[in-house]
């Protein structure tokens, strides 16, 4: 297995890209591998929260030049970058949380990877490189559109047109990050935000992300309507009970 991944009791989907010879660069294998665990995280109903790193001092590298460079035909390229399409899609529209745990650095397909994701928490010293401008391509697994939502158009286009290599902390001014880490405290850092994240019940995320979903694609009129389903459902429920009662109590 190129992708690595176990589920904790608490809802918790751990995965690891492991190819730390080639610093973690996308094949045909680990594409396949990331499906599969893309099929589990799907089927796996009290999932609350995916997160992937990268093995060694890498997060991913891209795609892999090696093994890509073979292909020639139009056909044979539209398939792969459509099959990464599909698969980056998936991830987003999951129902749990997905954390992307950047422990190292992230270059071109790895970005578009990255940006797949809920949150992005980096370890200070992680580099992010939007390096495809060097080998006379845009992105193509998505990363133009999703980098123009983050950032903006004309921050995007400039990493874009100068095949920018960023540090962690310019990342995070840019909106492109969401936390940074120093090295040594990164793992605790991230494990701490993923352990506050998947406290929440499957539902409720369900619902935020839903929510933030509807959010940024329908007029505000009809986005605050749809809050009031979710809203009065997840009220009635049980959880919420006897946490009321908790609250009062404790009071």
């Amino acid at each position: 297995m190129t992708v690595r991944f176990n589920r904790t009791d608490a809802g918790v989907w751990r995965a690891v890209v492991d190819r730390p010879e080639v610093r973690n660069a996308i094949d045909f294998q680990c594409m396949a591998d990331l499906e599969e665990l893309v099929d589990q995280v799907e089927a796996d109903d009290d999932a609350r929260l995916l997160t992937l790193r990268g093995a060694g001092d890498a997060f991913i590298s891209g795609g892999d030049l090696t093994i890509f460079a073979e292909l020639e035909d139009d056909d044979e390229i539209a398939q792969m970058s459509q099959r990464m399409k599909r698969l980056l899609r998936r991830i987003e529209r999951l129902n749990c949380f997905t954390v992307a745990s950047i422990n190292g650095a992230a270059f071109g397909g790895g970005c578009e990877m990255a940006l797949a994701f809920d949150f992005r928490i980096a370890a200070d010293g992680a580099r992010f490189g939007f390096v495809q401008a060097k080998l006379g391509i845009p992105p193509g697994w998505g990363g133009l559109t999703r980098l123009v939502r983050l950032v903006g158009r004309s921050q995007a286009m400039l990493w874009l047109g100068t095949a920018a290599v960023i540090s962690a902390e310019e990342a995070h001014t840019a909106g492109l990050v969401d936390q940074v880490a120093p090295p040594r405290k990164f793992a605790e850092h991230t494990d701490g935000v993923i352990r506050r994240l998947a406290a929440n019940a499957p539902e409720l995320i369900t619902a935020l992300k839903r929510g933030a979903a509807r959010a940024k694609a329908l007029p505000l009129d009809e986005a605050l309507q749809a809050e009031l389903e979710p809203f009065c459902r997840l009220w009635g429920s049980d959880r919420h009970r006897r946490r009321i009662a908790q609250f009062l109590d404790d009071r």
